[in-house]
């Protein structure tokens, strides 16, 4: 489930990037069957809605790399962006939560923390049973944390990320620093070969990961 960070194909090969050295490929060549949900440039809501539509035969894990919940948000969302984050998140978290309930009640979540960290505490509230390899941004960057950045697809992306948030000069300022130290960070980091996804090398790290917690299911 996620974003381009869960899809293999998201763009065309490139040096250090590779379908073939995606998580998802790696896992499918190690003996797992893998049906991927993966969207890119979407939201969290956008995999689950496609596994609603249509559920694989049979689910043992599902790992979920979780992107911004402001993608998922309509532009009814306005205000103070971390107010409003609250009510998408809580929204959209619900709602994830009911698909989960009637397509994969009891199957485990393993939940990475890719382009975007969980948003807490509600992320928590619920789905209290997953299991999680936190910040792998972080991880892969050798940094022990990384600060939350919400908007960072959009500060990338074309026009004005703050046009619906009315949140300060001080705060805006404030995202866009935070932004702008990870972004810098990735771009020095061999790891992600385009400066802004991870690629075959930190994927293959990524599968082994999740291998160990798959096994420790069993």
């Amino acid at each position: 489930m996620g974003d381009s960070w869960g899809e293999p194909n998201w763009r065309r090969p490139q040096p250090g990037f590779t379908p073939q050295g995606h998580t998802a490929s790696l896992l499918a060549q190690r003996g797992h069957t893998v049906f991927n949900y993966s969207e890119s440039g979407r939201g969290n809501m956008t995999s689950w809605l496609k596994l609603q539509t249509n559920p694989p035969p049979r689910m043992d894990h599902i790992i979920w790399f979780h992107t911004e919940i402001v993608r998922d948000m309509s532009n009814d969302y306005t205000g103070p962006l971390h107010e409003q984050l609250d009510l998408g998140a809580e929204r959209i978290y619900s709602r994830i939560q009911s698909i989960y309930t009637q397509y994969a009640e009891g199957v485990d979540i393993i939940l990475v923390e890719g382009q975007s960290q969980r948003h807490q505490p509600l992320f928590d509230h619920f789905f209290p049973q997953r299991r999680l390899i936190a910040d792998w941004r972080a991880q892969l960057l050798n940094q022990t944390s990384l600060p939350y950045t919400p908007l960072l697809a959009q500060i990338c992306g074309t026009g004005d990320p703050f046009a619906r948030w009315t949140d300060s000069a001080e705060e805006k300022n404030h995202m866009l620093n935070d932004t702008e130290r990870v972004l810098d960070l990735m771009k020095e980091s061999d790891l992600f070969p385009d400066n802004a996804h991870p690629g075959d090398l930190a994927h293959q790290q990524l599968t082994d990961q999740l291998c160990e917690l798959i096994a420790a299911k069993r």
